[in-house]
């Protein structure tokens, strides 16, 4: 298994990219447990500042969720535009009531314009990243979402703040440790 590598000009994230903690999440947009895990992950972010980056990579399952490939090709057209965390958001919020007609009313939301979306969907950069996120994902052993690596350790705790918090915590600690 390989340690999930950061790389800032590839991949989605919130934080400081040098902050002492990083939570990745290999997460699929139609999922149900990714979507109750994401108020923690806020929550997380708002009460550890700038202690925390967090990684968001994609790890659809068309099979099981079959609207996960659309939301994460939304997702990327949107990130051409400069509002990946807004459609991000928007979808995780309406993950109940998706359908493949709501995506570009969705982008529309956040302020991409829907010809610039339409054409999206024609660019290999937005298949080229989700298909990069999910073959990181599998040599990184990720077999379902959510899966979280804390620090490039794979976490494998409860799927709650308290939880999340205290192994972040503990993350931080074995960091400063380590100077």
């Amino acid at each position: 298994m390989l340690r999930p590598i950061f790389n800032a000009a590839r991949d989605h994230y919130q934080g400081d990219p040098f902050a002492p903690v990083e939570l990745l999440m290999y997460s699929d947009l139609h999922n149900a447990s990714c979507a109750s895990i994401y108020p923690a992950i806020r929550h997380l972010r708002n009460v550890m500042g700038s202690d925390l980056k967090f990684v968001f990579r994609h790890f659809p399952s068309p099979d099981k969720h079959p609207l996960s490939l659309d939301a994460a090709i939304a997702t990327e057209i949107a990130a051409k535009y400069g509002k990946f965390w807004e459609m991000h958001d928007i979808v995780m919020e309406n993950q109940t009531r998706l359908s493949r007609a709501m995506f570009p009313y969705l982008a529309s939301a956040v302020g991409v314009e829907l010809p610039f979306f339409e054409e999206g969907r024609k660019h290999r950069a937005v298949f080229h990243k989700i298909i990069n996120d999910y073959e990181g994902a599998s040599r990184s052993g990720v077999d379902a979402a959510p899966t979280i690596f804390i620090n490039g350790k794979k976490y494998n705790g409860h799927l709650h703040y308290a939880s999340l918090y205290k192994t972040c915590r503990y993350a931080m600690t074995l960091k400063e440790m380590a100077f």
